[in-house]
């Protein structure tokens, strides 16, 4: 099973970069790619672009206009794993996130991971917050089965009725966030990818004004309404 992680950024973000991709090396499990999506590269120093381009292993999509997050997360085509994991560039991983994700998907019959997050002021206080961070004992790990927080959204079966809480594990013993999404690369392209500003009008959900801006959550009810 080959994993890529996926990081859409924008030049806002980018003086993060390297230390996401520090942060990525020190992985006890390595991905096998690394693709970064640019909206508004050309707002970006050359020297940074062309520092990105030299690395190896780091796909780099470099586009001149600017892309909201849904947009700059709608080239997996591009990616040749077959999981991706979606990463935020503002964002720091706990050094064995890859690891688990992959155990869990070697483990369980299941299309899209989700997990929580702790939230800190700087990348700087996550960097150091996780390099004190003990290890994941797998024995450790608490899970959410799937059919509980589709019964959440959808407790009669019916795709209009969803409606987007705080918390995508509203109500529910274990906080799991909606993103940043890791999901299988078939599934996505068998959804057709994540919901845009062009495609809104395909998504049937009631209040559809109330997912605007949240890719990654209404991706998560997509999947969890199709493949529960």
């Amino acid at each position: 099973m080959k994993i890529c992680i996926y990081i859409p950024t924008i030049p806002e973000h980018i003086s993060n970069i390297f230390k996401i991709i520090d942060n990525i090396n020190m992985q006890t499990r390595l991905p096998d790619e690394i693709l970064i999506s640019i909206s508004n590269s050309n707002l970006i120093d050359s020297e940074i672009i062309d520092k990105l381009d030299s690395i190896k292993n780091i796909k780099v999509l470099k586009h001149l206009i600017s892309l909201d997050a849904a947009e700059n997360r709608n080239f997996y085509k591009n990616v040749d794993s077959d999981i991706i994991i979606y990463h935020d560039s503002d964002d720091i991983m706990h050094r064995q996130r890859v690891e688990v994700i992959e155990n869990i998907f070697n483990n369980f019959d299941i299309v899209n991971v989700n997990h929580s997050y702790i939230k800190v002021p700087t990348i700087e206080e996550a960097i150091n917050l996780f390099d004190k961070e003990e290890s994941i004992l797998y024995n450790s790990i608490r899970y959410i089965e799937s059919n509980l927080i589709r019964n959440l959204y959808f407790p009669n079966g019916n795709y209009n009725e969803c409606e987007r809480y705080e918390w995508y594990s509203q109500g529910l013993p274990i906080d799991c966030a909606a993103g940043p999404i890791s999901v299988k690369k078939e599934q996505l392209i068998e959804i057709g990818g994540f919901k845009t500003k062009s495609k809104q009008l395909v998504a049937p959900f009631r209040n559809y004004d109330n997912f605007k801006g949240a890719e990654d959550y209404e991706m998560c009810m997509e999947l969890l309404f199709k493949y529960n």
